[in-house]
């Protein structure tokens, strides 16, 4: 979906039945520039963090963490429509350097870092610890923000349960069909490659290990799927 595309679809009007699964989303689209060309505690995807000096760098299993992106809340606060993030401040992503984790597993637990900086702390852009592997260190994009209505994915349980006929369901499907383009935003809903990502998150953050599919067993009493808790 282009530009044209997803404004349109912003456009269009929606059925009462599809309501309850818009939400709106903060869509945030990169350009490639030289870090230096950013102010501290600008919006980015990846490059060098602007962090408060006593700040300590997380790490997972041996390796520091990959910064992904930070995003400073007052700059993309008019975007946020429902006004559910802080109005200033500064999130900053981190991730497992080693792109090992999935989040499947319970046990991965602390392989990904979110920081919230308050505005009225000072900030320094801080260079990457030697150790962190090449292959973890992103060139700096600029992130501009605006406003995206996103759609529950199709295999979002409350919309199978609008019982939508093939057609209805192909029509769904080309609504919410993926950009070409990388897709960075906050809010709004997931854009997952497959399943149901919101029972996963559930699941794994309770504790069940849902990696293989001998994880899944139809042993609750609604009959839905569970896991196997790990370890």
């Amino acid at each position: 979906m282009h530009h044209s595309q997803s404004r349109q679809r912003d456009s269009m009007p929606m059925r009462q039945p599809l309501r309850p699964f818009a939400r709106s989303s903060i869509r945030l689209r990169s350009e490639l520039v030289e870090e230096s060309s950013l102010g501290i505690g600008e919006t980015k995807l990846g490059g060098s963090p602007d962090l408060p000096p006593s700040f300590e760098w997380p790490s997972y299993g041996d390796l520091p963490q990959s910064l992904i992106a930070q995003i400073d809340l007052a700059e993309v606060h008019p975007y946020d429509v429902e006004g559910l993030l802080p109005e200033s401040g500064l999130l900053s992503f981190f991730y497992d350097s080693a792109q090992s984790v999935w989040g499947f597993d319970p046990a991965e637990d602390g392989a990904w870092t979110v920081h919230y900086t308050a505005a009225a702390e000072p900030l320094t852009r801080r260079d990457p610890p030697s150790d962190l592997p090449e292959e973890g260190r992103f060139r700096a994009m600029r992130l501009r923000a605006d406003v995206e209505r996103t759609f529950a994915p199709w295999e979002f349980s409350e919309v199978a349960a609008l019982n939508l006929s093939r057609d209805q369901l192909f029509a769904y499907g080309e609504l919410i069909e993926a950009s070409d383009e990388p897709i960075h935003r906050l809010l709004g809903h997931p854009d997952p490659i497959q399943g149901d990502m919101q029972l996963e998150c559930q699941l794994v953050s309770h504790g069940l290990y849902c990696g293989d599919s001998t994880g899944y067993r139809l042993q609750r009493p609604t009959g839905g799927p569970t896991c196997a808790r790990s370890g």
